[in-house]
């Protein structure tokens, strides 16, 4: 399990139903599971992050979640997908990004990659 930064608790590890998984695939063939915890809109594409710290920098594509729980060996999840926090309503406002929040954009965690 693993704390969020909206507090709640998420286990990393295994499937759960209530929730929807993703897959992200860079040009290198780097996977990245991820997890809708919350209804809302999510990128087409991220910045992967495997390879090391600062990752290998391509682009990875929504896979746009495929039908089904994922393989168990796509676990664990390293990135959730949440609605934002106050705080990062207020940073988001503040560095003038609020309108993908206003339209339903859900806030990127990290929590293992």
């Amino acid at each position: 399990m693993v704390k969020l930064q909206d507090g709640r608790e998420f286990n990393e590890k295994s499937y759960d139903p209530r929730y929807k998984y993703n897959m992200y695939v860079c040009s290198r063939g780097h996977q990245v599971l991820s997890c809708d915890l919350d209804m809302g809109v999510t990128p087409m594409f991220v910045t992967c992050r495997r390879g090391g710290l600062s990752g290998c920098g391509l682009t990875g594509e929504s896979q746009m979640y495929p039908a089904g729980p994922p393989n168990s060996f796509n676990f664990p999840v390293e990135l959730v997908w949440r609605k934002p926090t106050k705080g990062e309503l207020r940073r988001a406002r503040r560095d003038n990004f609020i309108d993908y929040f206003d339209k339903g954009g859900l806030q990127m965690e990290w929590i293992h990659g």
